[in-house]
């Protein structure tokens, strides 16, 4: 019926409002593939859609990246980072910033699925996307440090204390 409505008003200045209410109920129902869906597709029509974003949690509230990672469902992590993706675009600094965090829960799922390649590019896109936040370099440093790359994750760990060297590590 929603899609029905998208597709008759594409522009519709209320219809941003609609796919939030829709995500709202599938959050509501449990039915979390369903409701990152809505998201992703909320967050292309309108990237700074806040609303929609504060939708991806669990009935209980807790934040799906957060449910995911606890219950080790590291592909679902995945699956619901690459839709965001889909749904963000680059350029918009506010938006560079929402990319860096999506971007560091596919190198966490990536690490933790044995997918080393795919998480450094990720690590890597995200340090690129808020090279303000030292948490980046800084998880990037310890990837290669387990990786044997000694040398590289020294470099990184320098570059997150020339970041913010007061950060509470």
């Amino acid at each position: 019926e929603l899609q029905g409505m998208e597709q008759a008003f594409p522009n519709e200045p209320g219809m941003d409002t609609w796919l939030v209410m829709e995500a709202d109920a599938l959050q509501k129902a449990g039915r979390t593939e369903e409701l990152v869906v809505e998201v992703g597709r909320a967050l292309e029509r309108n990237p700074k859609a806040e609303e929609a974003m504060m939708r991806l949690a669990t009935p209980e509230g807790e934040p799906l990246f957060d449910h995911f990672k606890r219950t080790l469902r590291w592909d679902k992590a995945l699956g619901l980072a690459e839709e965001l993706l889909h749904g963000l675009v680059e350029g918009d600094r506010d938006q560079d910033d929402r990319r860096a965090v999506v971007l560091w829960v596919a190198f966490e799922a990536h690490e933790n699925l044995g997918q080393p390649v795919e998480a450094e590019k990720c690590i890597q896109e995200a340090i690129a996307m808020n090279p303000r936040d030292p948490m980046y370099p800084n998880a990037y440093g310890l990837m290669l440090r387990y990786q044997g790359r000694v040398d590289d994750a020294c470099l990184q760990w320098r570059a997150a204390l020339e970041v913010r060297v007061d950060h509470p590590w």
